[in-house]
């Protein structure tokens, strides 16, 4: 009974915090929320899980991995230096979702079990299932999902990652969510296009899509799959593989769904993978660029084609989107709205608040309670351990980030001033902490949930 009462305490709480914004942003109105909600355009926003943008022939790989990312990039707005709030999927998300930092949504973990853990509880209670506690997003927070559906959009989701579900809060105004956690992209791709006529039937739409099959386990996806020459570029090859099947279904629903035509499209990645560039495989704990850079690009009307050199994150997914359709601007959000870099003309100077901003990232490990901070600005990227002294690395000279710059800074005074000025938003941003979860959920890990947590590498053996 005290939870039913909780539970209705948050949605009055809700209700009338809603209530309070929208009646404050109506009272101060901007340029673009004049149009009716029947006119605003279509809005779709895919997350391409684990697709690092050096994989991509749009960001100078080597091979064809995504015709239609590149054919699309060339009528889109794409920027060559986006980062994620994590690197991992689960905050990293939520981060999309919120527009907020993983220090600020409390989602700082995500459904990874830990096989110590797990074989103690069996032994303790067998005969009990094991559960495993996961962060959520409160309640308090209004989604992406929640400012469309307000404005009169009709809200749909479909994922494929695990960690994307109603337990941890993703769902939140969704007027419907489907998860399937092992399809693969072809599978979630057929069911839209068959419900097409009812997407569009009721006014705009906004589509959330959230692709797994680039996550591990890697399979040999053809005709793209071509057996590597060095055996242990086995995985690479693999994965470049499962890259080409995405962006195959990519192509399918953007000619399917006309998605062409008064469509705001924004597609970017939750996070990178590693193939040992930092001694690891996966995306475990690091923050390092291939795993902390994700795909990041806009296409729509108004949109203008450029490359943006000018730095930007996940959390200003949810800005954009909202000024892109022409909905009052949310408050509260640690995002920025890109909008203003996307318009004409393409050679408009950017926002000076744009310009020179740094942007976080925050990954958190439970069970070891470490954590590693890292923030951008300009060419610079920090890395730190908990209040360690932190690595400073040249990203655009040294992607690989193979040197690090931290022991050069007293015999150059211009590094010196730039590395504390970027110490200096870092500790800022490391003072937060990490807040206590908010919300919370449970899932029960039989053997079944066991295995497939394995098998995508969210069981740590360690």
């Amino acid at each position: 009974m005290r939870r039913i009462f909780e539970r209705l305490f948050r949605r009055v709480k809700l209700a009338a915090a809603l209530a309070a914004c929208a009646a404050t942003l109506r009272a101060e109105p901007r340029r673009a929320q004049d149009a009716e909600p029947a006119k605003r355009p279509n809005v779709v926003l895919v997350v391409i899980d684990t697709l690092r943008p050096d994989h991509l022939e749009l960001h100078g790989y080597g091979r064809s991995t995504a015709p239609f990312l590149n054919e699309l990039g060339a009528r889109a707005a794409v920027f060559d230096r986006a980062l994620s709030a994590s690197s991992w999927t689960a905050p990293a998300t939520a981060s999309v979702m919120t527009g907020l930092y993983p220090t600020s949504h409390g989602v700082t973990d995500g459904m990874m079990a830990h096989e110590q853990a797990v074989e103690n509880a069996k032994k303790r209670h067998p005969d009990r299932p094991v559960k495993l506690e996961l962060n959520a997003i409160p309640q308090r927070v209004a989604t992406i999902a929640e400012l469309f559906r307000e404005a009169g959009y009709r809200t749909i989701g479909r994922s494929s990652n695990v960690n994307v579900d109603e337990v941890m809060g993703y769902t939140q105004g969704f007027d419907g969510f489907e998860n399937r956690s092992k399809a693969h992209a072809d599978e979630l791709t057929d069911g839209l296009i068959e419900s097409a006529g009812s997407l569009t039937r009721a006014g705009p739409v906004f589509l959330y899509l959230h692709l797994n099959d680039v996550h591990m386990p890697y399979e040999r996806r053809a005709p793209a799959y071509a057996p590597p020459v060095d055996s242990e570029r086995e995985d690479v090859a693999r994965y470049d593989s499962e890259i080409r099947a995405v962006d195959d279904q990519l192509r399918k629903l953007h000619d399917a769904l006309g998605w062409a035509h008064d469509t705001v499209l924004l597609i970017c990645s939750d996070h990178g993978e590693e193939f040992m560039e930092h001694g690891q495989k996966g995306h475990r704990f690091s923050l390092h660029y291939e795993l902390n850079r994700v795909l990041f690009l806009v296409a729509g009307p108004g949109i203008a084609p450029r490359r943006v050199e000018v730095g930007a994150s996940l959390v200003d997914v949810l800005p954009t989107l909202v000024e892109l359709a022409g909905l009052p601007a949310s408050d509260g959000r640690e995002g920025v709205s890109l909008a203003p870099l996307l318009r004409e003309p393409a050679d408009a100077a950017p926002p000076a608040k744009l310009l020179d901003r740094p942007l976080f990232a925050h990954r958190g490990e439970r069970r070891r309670k470490e954590h590693l901070w890292g923030v951008q600005r300009g060419n610079l990227r920090m890395i730190a351990l908990g209040n360690q002294s932190p690595a400073l690395y040249d990203f655009v000279a040294d992607p690989g980030e193979t040197k690090d710059l931290a022991a050069l800074v007293e015999g150059d005074p211009a590094l010196r001033r730039r590395y504390d000025d970027l110490l200096k938003a870092l500790d800022s941003f490391r003072s937060r902490g990490i807040p206590k979860p908010e919300a919370t959920g449970e899932v029960i890990l039989d053997d079944a949930k066991l295995e497939e947590l394995r098998a995508l590498g969210y069981v740590d053996d360690k």
